[in-house]
């Protein structure tokens, strides 16, 4: 297992739910749409778009990197995070947006 001051050990993937009824509301198939990803520290309201424009693969998962590649990494992308372990007992909420279609 990677080390609480390592990038790796914060890395997430960001799956989507109720993909039917996303593609329903957005009259397009979801593979189609692009989203905007905002990172929130909640203890300091510090909010951050780390992706903008991604899409998402056949497995309704988001798209960090081109061509397929699938992690975020937080502690590599929030300007607020000097070191990975500044990572360590925050808690952040993530919000995937629509953008267009």
């Amino acid at each position: 297992l990677p080390s609480a001051t390592t990038p790796p050990f914060y890395y997430l993937q960001v799956g989507l739910k109720d993909t039917d009824r996303l593609a329903e509301i957005a009259k397009t198939p979801v593979t189609r749409l692009k989203f905007n990803v905002f990172v929130t520290d909640v203890e300091t309201g510090m909010e951050e778009c780390v992706a903008e424009g991604t899409k998402v693969n056949e497995d309704m998962v988001l798209i960090f990197q081109k061509p397929d590649g699938v992690v975020l990494s937080p502690s590599e992308l929030l300007g607020w995070v000097q070191k990975p372990f500044d990572l360590c007992d925050c808690v952040v909420r993530l919000q995937v947006k629509v953008t267009h279609h």
